[in-house]
Order: C-alpha cells, then structure tokens, then sequence
C-alpha cells in the first residue's frame, strides 16, 4: 500500500501578505545523518505551492513521523530566500500546510510590486485615449488582500478627488468606476458648465490615479485624454448642464450631442439601463406613458445639439440608456439590435435615472427612514460589471455594495458617505442605540470606506465592502453622510444611523445574511452507497387507486453516511452519530430506471447525515399504490441498519410520486404503519388521485416545490397548488419557481416535458438550464430536511421566503422564486372561507366590519377559480380592482383581538390577475399596508420595500398561465420600530388594518389569508 504525504502553503511578502509567484520551493525531513528531500515545487501566481510524494518507499518514514522543514530558493533554485531549519514542523502528519512571510528586505529584487491600471470600456488595461465624457475605470492586483486603500484622482491643477476602495481575498481590487464622466462631472466645480464647455477644456489633459496604503504610495497609473473629439451624448438640462437623475415629474429626458456629423439623420432610442451591452443585443425602446415608444428622430445642424426624447409627463420611473444611430430611411427599422457603429450615451454608467417622489418612495409613509438596498453580488461580464441585489451571501463570497440611484436622497447628489458593515439589530436596539461599530474584520470605524456619491449610476457607487465574509450572521449596512458634504478632505462621519439624512439597508429585515448554503454545505465528507434489487427482494403486490394490481420489483439505490471512501454495505455507516434519519424518494410517471434520476440528490443527503434511497416504481402507476411500495422499502431498510437508521423519515416525491408521499402519512396513521414521518415534499405533483386534504392527524412539515413552464402538469388544475392549499394543521410552504419545468429534476427524463406540447418554442428556450434545477432541488430539500429532521431552524427563513440559498441565485442570472407559507400560530384576520354571497366580503373570519373607499367595483368573496380562470388554486379568496390612488379596502379588530404582541409579522396571499388591463405589463405591483392602535396611531409600510408582488410568469399558449398567489410577511418591527416624524404603533391595541391602493394607479388582485403570524 502506498503512502501519500502533502506538504502544502502560501508563500507572502511579509508586509503586505502578497503572495509570491516563481519561487521554488523544498521540503525536508532533518534527520541526525542527513536530511531527506521530499519534493519540490514553483509557487503559483498567488503565491501557493503543493508538494506531494505517493510512494512505497517511505513506509517506514511515515511510522516514526517527519520533522519537516521547507527551504525557499529564488527563480534561479540557488539563492536562498528563506531557510525554516528554525522553525522545523516536529512530528509532522501525512497533511501539512504552511504560510511562509518572507520580510521585503530579504526578498530583494524577488518581491512583487503592486499593479495599478486605467481600463477601457471593453475591459482592456492601458486603453486607447479616453474621450472626455468617459467613465474612469480602476483594476490592481498583488494588494494586500482584504485591505483599504485610498485612491486619489490628479490632474495637473491638483487633487480632483480621493476614494476609499477594498482589495478582495486575492489582493485584487476588480474594474471599478472611480470618476464617472471625466471632465464632465468635475467634483471641484461649484457650478457645473454646459456640457461642450466643460468637455473642450479636458481635451489632451493627463490624469493621475495614485494608489496608497496608508500613506505609502503603492503604485500609479497614468492616463492622457484624447485630443480629438468623437461624437458623445450626454443627458442635460435645457442649459447643457449635466442632468443624468430627477424626481419623476421635474424634468424632460434630454440629450446634448456633441460631434455628431451635422445635416446626418440619426434615430435615438430610450431603452431600459442594461448592465452589459454586446453588439447584437435587442434594442427595446421603453413605453412612455402615453402608450408610445420612446423613440426621436434628429438632425443635428451644429457640432453642439440638444433634443427632447421624452416629456417630463410622459416619463416614468426607472434607469435608462439612450441608443443613438445614423440611419438611412427605407432601412432603419431593418435590425433593432446594437451594431458596433452605434453610440451608447455610456458603456460603465447609467444614461439617466428618473427617480420616484423621494417621500413617496418611503417604506414608511411620511417617515424617515431612507431605506434601501445596498448588498450586492458583482460579476464580471465580457465587458463591464453586473450588479446584483441580494440579502444572502454564502460563506467565504465577497460582499459588494452600491447605492441604486432610483432612492437616493435628492440632496445626497454628489455628497461623501461612510459605509458601516453593523450586525443586524432588533428593533428595540436600534430605538435605544443608532451607534454605528463597523465590524472589527473590517477594521473598525477606522477603516470605514469613503466614497463621493453619484445619483445616476449604479456602478458609479460600487464599492467591495466585505471580502471573502467568513462570520456568519445577520447585518444591516448603513451609508453615513457625517457632516454633509462633497468636501473629501472635510468629510467627517459621524460614526451614528441618524434620521432622515443616513441610508440603511436593514433595520426592519436583515439587510443581508452571512450563512452555509444547503445547496453546497455538509457534514460528511465520505459517503457511502449501494442498491438491491428484486434478486435478493422479490418482488410486491400492490392495488392502485383504479382497483388494478400491480407487481413491483423491489429495487432501490441507497446512500449513507461513512467514515471511510468506497463503503458498500450498511456496516460501514459513520460511527459519528448513534443513528440517521432516513430521506426516500418516490419517482412519477415516465421511462424504467427514473428512480435513478436522483443520483445527484443522494449522495448530498447522505452527505448531510441522512440515510437516502430512491425506490423503483412501475410506469403507469397511480398514487396509493407507490405508498403502499414505498411502505414495503421501509420495511426493507429498517432491517439493513438497525438500531443506526432512526424513525425519523423524510419524503420527497416527484410528479405522481409527489401526490404519493402526501397519501402515505394518511395511510400510515389509519392502517399503523409504524413510521414517523417528519417532513414531505412534494416536487411537480399530481393531483388527480385521492384529492388529499393533508392535515391532523397525520400531518407533518410540508414544502411543495412547483415551476412556472411545467410542460407536463401544465394546466390550471390538478397541480401542487391544490395540495398546498388543502393542506393545513403543519408549517408549509410553496415555492413556484418561474422558467422551472417538469423533467428537469430527474436526470433520467431530462427534458421530456419540453417536448409534450404544451411549451412553444419561447417557452422551451426560456426554461433555466439542467444545473439550475438542480441547485433548487439540492437546496431547497437538503434545508428543509435539515430544519425539521435535524432540529436546526436556521433554514427556516429560507421557507418563509425571507431568502433564497445562493448557489441557487447564482446558478441563474433571472432567477424568481416567489414563496407562499403558512405557520401553525396564526390569528386569521380573513381566509374567505365563509359561504360566499354578494355581501359576505364585509364581514371577516373575526367577526369584524370590512369596507371599502373609492373603489370602481364591490370586492367579490368567492372561489378564486370561480372569479378567475387562470388560478390554480381551490380556495376562497377577493378580488379587488381600483382605479385611483386614493382608494382603499379597510378590516376593523373587533374587541378581544387587538392585541397581536404575540406574533412576529402580518401576511396575506396576492396575486395579480393574469390578462387584467389594469395591471400595467411586466410589471410589480405596489400597495400599502396599514395597521392603526387606539390611540390613533398609524403606520402605512410599502409592500415593495418588504417583497415583491410579482407580474404573472406568462406562457405562449395564454390559459396556462397562472395567477399565483405568493405570500407577503411584514415583520411587526416595522410598525414599531424608532421612524423620524411617524408615531410608533401600539401592537398590543390594533384597531384596524387597512390595504392603501395608493403606489400604483390602477391595479386587480387577488388576496387570500389574512393573518396575524409567526
């Protein structure tokens, strides 16, 4: 047998922690005689090293242990950079790791100096000539790593600006925007020029990026702006003064063009503000309120030309590019995607942002609470960065910053802030304490990053906040404008969450979350496997649910936990914990040998200290008969571990099989099965067997998981919504995941479904990739069985729809998953259960009075599908449609009620109605809720800074797109948390809640589960 020995390690500059590239590397084992040569090896580009020796021949050197040392030599192999005969590594293991710090004096000329560099819009370093009017962009490497710096902007008249920037776990700082439109935007200009003045005076300057740690000086890049112009467009005011973001309202979309060829036709488009632009892309021009395209024609007489491409009261809100082409009539049309000769108002910023009424977009209305979202995730596409928002981070992710300018403070336009990493405080904390202590990882307040602000670019405020976050936790960001000002040198924060000026990601939600993923996180490192068939089983007789008996084979892959690689039998389960829950799944419909669809699933249960088996089914099998199968498994299984397999079962069935694992708890307890089970999720199921109502006494913790493009139960009825809807007594939930199909779960059936005619071909190329399904199954089940097989409640939140697990997000850039749940501690303001009549909406389930202001239609109470052909659901619900801003649906408390101290949030279910002409297109919708005390006291919190009220998931063939319900939880905090100018609500004393339709003008919902809840 031979003996494998690592020596492995990290060899850095002692100052600054910079790994080391091309240094050779050897290790030793000092003996008395002579020292033994183990192996060598050339460090990497980020310093690491490797040695490994796998041989027969060291048998005996492995029984008494090694003293081992390593020898650093230079590229050369001969100078020595640093000898460990000092620092000898006595009785070493089979596995050694080092991190060498060589001091810079003895590295000499061997150390490795910092890179500094300008980069181009298409990503290269050292481009051509920047044209004034571009963005500055930033990239350095072998920094120290997870560190501050400051970035400090010259040109030949002084200091233009200086920044605070963080490298990453690397030690790079990555292609970040340090000066958005150079020249332009002047950050020492007190009143900006129009746009051609400005421009002309930077024609052929230098600028100077200087990089210090500390006050060192670390490295420095120059770069020298074009001297002669190219054509530019830039969105100004009517003067030619820069003008890139306004409230909605105050302003018209304008665009001063400079150097385009004069007495040239050219066309402007309005688009949607795209993160990453490619030659091809679809160019979309956005719908004005008027209903028409935004979209000019334009022929510039003079080298200096302003237009009007939209109306002040035509805009809407949102961030936009403008698109500008020459064009020739009879042809223009021809090709609406980007050609490389088109002109981009700008490739690494955003054209123009017309922001919302800044009051009006509070979350609490007529508070102060500047609340929005900071936390981001950034990756690098073919030509500048993507940015997006998130509220979970997996262990060891970098965490980014940025402000969205569509809610930045009108009066922060160009102001310094601090940005504070803090841990997530409750709501009685932040009441009694606004002090910011940014984390100690971090470096303290000290180390706090400092930035000028821009309030028309994303990625003009984006900022590496966190790199490589190991601490796991809950943590609010928090941008502190100090002492207000655009001064760098002057800036001073002042180290406090202060109402109204600050901006907070967090406060009544976690801003975002540090955590293991389900999707990737184990606890077992070997896992062990084998299958028995109807060799050593036979086979079993079962009846289905049409009196038609079928004889099954028994035969099953089964996976464990265990201590050692290759384990083939249930001997070899991990002596680590005394006994295992065990996990079955029972497959649906489709080709023999689906059971071994799940093989990607197993081995990562087993891997999360579960006994996992996937178990055959016959094809054409119904419902009560796979139970009755999966029954004689478990009568197969308990045997072959003993007293290591626990009675503690999870179920997870696919398709018809997700129907099954519904009916086995019912048939368990009514026939004494025997077996526990603690957690059942059902994936794509059927309905169309046994109509279960899943609910005492055999409940049990449920999850259906269910995807917009299913080709196979593609309809309206017979689907998981049933089940979730009928099943009551236990925490459930449902996640609909839109562009998830059918077959995609099962490696077997791969993409079966694509092909049973129920998905056009948009809808087959819209649906997400095989590894996207997958992460959402290894997630969401590995969690779920986790929390309730387990016992641990950290997965919680994710089945409350507080977030999603990030290997999920990440493996998807269009990801949407909308989450329905419901407790078993609940107060039920309304469920619509009641019989239905024309007036039973204004009486709720308490026995309160229910009205309604301004509304164009009585709310209906009936069966949603009754009043709605498109909902999959078989519940009652209301339908309201309202058509001004100032109507509203109110429910009274009644005596006896008032006090909801005891919960932690108040939900409903909503959905918008499909094909509703009053839910504008492709977009959320918006409303408020309002909960009034006793005394008075009233808070009105927007839905859409809490969660999203989604647009329907809309399919090619129309009557198979569903009207969802996904449910809303406002956290109870948010009505009594410390708000500037707004009361506090008294919770203990509710008088009334109150749905405010007054963020969008027109809309038509539906709303279900009224509830006061944990």
């Amino acid at each position: 047998m031979s003996i494998r020995f690592t020596v492995a390690g990290v060899v850095r500059e002692a100052e600054s922690g910079i790994g080391i590239p091309g240094l050779f590397v050897k290790a030793y084992d000092r003996d008395l005689r002579f020292d033994d040569l183990l192996g060598t090896a050339i460090t990497a580009a980020d310093g690491s090293f490797e040695i490994v020796t796998e041989s027969d021949d060291f048998r005996e050197f492995f029984e008494r242990r090694p003293d081992l040392y390593l020898r650093v030599l230079a590229a050369d192999r001969t100078t020595e950079l640093w000898p460990s005969t000092e620092s000898i590594r006595w009785n070493a293991g089979r596995y050694e790791k080092f991190d060498v710090r060589i001091p810079r004096k003895a590295l000499a000329g061997h150390a490795v100096s910092p890179s500094i560099e300008v980069i181009g819009h298409q990503g290269e370093p050292n481009p051509e000539p920047l044209q004034p009017g571009a963005s500055l962009m930033l990239r350095a490497a072998r920094l120290r790593p997870s560190a501050s710096y400051l970035v400090a902007i010259r040109d030949d008249a002084g200091e233009i600006v200086t920044q605070t920037v963080i490298s990453d776990a690397q030690g790079a700082i990555r292609d970040t925007v340090v000066w958005p439109q150079v020249g332009i935007d002047d950050p020492r200009d007190q009143k900006q020029p129009p746009v051609e003045q400005a421009r002309k005076g930077w024609f052929g300057r230098t600028i100077t990026l200087t990089l210090r740690d500390g006050d060192r000086v670390i490295g420095e890049s120059k770069v020298t702006l074009a001297k002669t112009p190219q054509p530019l467009a830039v969105a100004t005011d009517a003067a030619g003064q820069p003008l890139n973001g306004f409230e909605v309202g105050d302003a018209d979309a304008r665009l001063t063009l400079l150097d385009f060829t004069r007495e040239t036709d050219l066309r402007i488009w309005m688009v949607p503000r795209q993160q990453e632009w490619h030659d091809n892309d679809a160019i979309t021009p956005v719908l004005l309120s008027s209903g028409k395209a935004a979209q000019v024609d334009v022929r510039p007489q003079r080298d200096v030309h302003r237009v009007v491409v939209a109306a002040r009261g035509d805009l809407l809100p949102g961030a936009y590019d403008f698109i500008i082409r020459r064009v020739r009539y009879g042809y223009e049309d021809d090709d609406l995607v980007l050609r490389p000769t088109d002109v981009l108002t700008n490739r690494h910023s955003t054209g123009l942002v017309v922001r919302e009424k800044f009051m009006a977009s509070k979350v609490v209305r007529g508070g102060c609470i500047n609340l929005q979202r900071i936390a981001c995730r950034r990756t690098l596409g073919s030509i500048w960065p993507y940015v997006e928002f998130t509220d979970v981070f997996q262990v060891g992710s970098d965490v980014w910053g940025t402000l969205d300018p569509n809610a930045i403070d009108p009066s922060h336009a160009g102001k310094m802030l601090a940005m504070y990493i803090v841990p997530h405080k409750t709501a009685a904390q932040w009441t009694a304490d606004n002090s910011l202590a940014n984390l100690a990882v971090l470096g303290g307040n000290p180390a706090v990053p400092k930035w000028l602000t821009q309030t028309w670019c994303v990625n003009a405020n984006l900022r590496l906040l966190w790199p490589n976050a190991t601490q796991l936790g809950d943590y609010d960001i928090v941008a502190d404008f100090g002492n207000n000002t655009a001064n760098a040198a002057t800036f001073v924060p002042d180290n406090q969450f202060n109402q109204p000026l600050d901006m907070i990601d967090g406060y009544i939600l976690p801003g975002f979350r540090i955590v293991p993923d389900p999707t990737t996180d184990t606890s077992f490192a070997n896992v062990g496997h084998f299958s028995y068939d109807e060799t050593t089983q036979g086979f079993v007789d079962v009846v289905d649910d049409f009196a038609n008996t079928w004889h099954v084979p028994l035969k099953a892959s089964v996976y464990f936990p265990a201590d050692v690689p290759g384990a083939t039998t249930p001997a070899q389960i991990s002596s680590a914990q005394a006994n295992y829950p065990l996990v079955v799944i029972v497959h649906g419909n489709g080709p023999l040998g689906g059971y071994l669809g799940y093989e990607y699933l197993l081995p990562h249960f087993a891997a999360n200290g579960f006994i996992a088996a996937s178990i055959h089914l016959e094809p054409g099998e119904s419902g009560s008969d796979r139970a009755r199968v999966l029954r004689k498994h478990l009568q197969i299984l308990f045997p072959m571990f003993g007293a290591q397999i626990a009675n503690n079962i999870g179920l997870m069935g696919h398709s018809r099989g997700g129907e099954a694992v519904v009916i086995a708890p019912r048939l368990n307890q009514q026939e004494a099965w025997g077996f526990n089970f603690n957690a059942v999720i059902s994936l794509a199921p059927t309905n169309q067997y046994t109509f279960e109502h899943f609910s005492p006494p055999w409940a049990a913790p449920y999850l259906v998981i269910y995807g917009s493009l299913d080709g196979d139960l593609a309809g309206i009825s017979d689907t998981g919504f049933e089940l979730y809807d009928h099943a009551s007594g236990m925490n459930k939930s449902m996640v609909f995941v839109y562009r998830s199909c059918h077959d995609r779960y099962n490696t077997v059936w791969d993409s079966g479904d694509l092909g049973f005619g129920q998905l056009t071909p948009t809808d087959q190329a819209a649906v997400m990739s095989d590894d996207s399904h997958h992460k959402i199954a290894l997630g969401y089940m590995a969690g779920f069985y986790r929390q309730h097989l387990s016992g641990q409640a950290q997965w919680a939140p994710i089945f409350r729809g507080e977030w999603v697990p990030a290997a999920v997000l990440a493996s998807d850039a269009n990801m949407k998953i909308y989450t329905q749940y419901e407790d078993t501690v609940v107060r039920t303001v309304d469920d619509f259960e009641s019989a239905h009549t024309a007036t039973s909406w204004q009486t709720d389930s308490l026995g309160g009075a229910v009205t309604q202001t301004g509304l164009p239609a009585t709310p209906q109470d009936n069966d949603l599908r009754t009043m709605d052909a498109h909902s999959p659901h078989l519940t009652g619900g209301l339908l309201v449609r309202w058509d001004n801003a100032t109507e509203s649906l109110r429910y009274d408390i009644p005596a006896g009620q008032r006090d909801i101290s005891a919960f932690q949030a108040v939900s409903f279910r909503i959905t918008q109605r499909v094909n509703s002409a009053s839910n504008p297109a492709n977009q959320a919708q918006d409303l408020r809720l309002t909960l009034t005390d006793g005394g008075g006291n009233s808070r009105a919190i927007r839905i859409s800074k809490i969660a999203e009220i989604p647009y329907p998931s809309v399919r090619g063939i129309d009557f198979l797109t569903k009207s969802a319900m996904c449910t809303i939880r406002i956290p109870l905090a948010a009505y009594t948390i410390h708000c500037y100018n707004v009361p506090q609500v008294d919770i203990t004393n509710i008088t009334t809640l109150q749905f405010e339709f007054a963020e969008k003008p027109t809309g038509e919902i539906e709303i279900d589960s009224i509830q006061f809840t944990n």
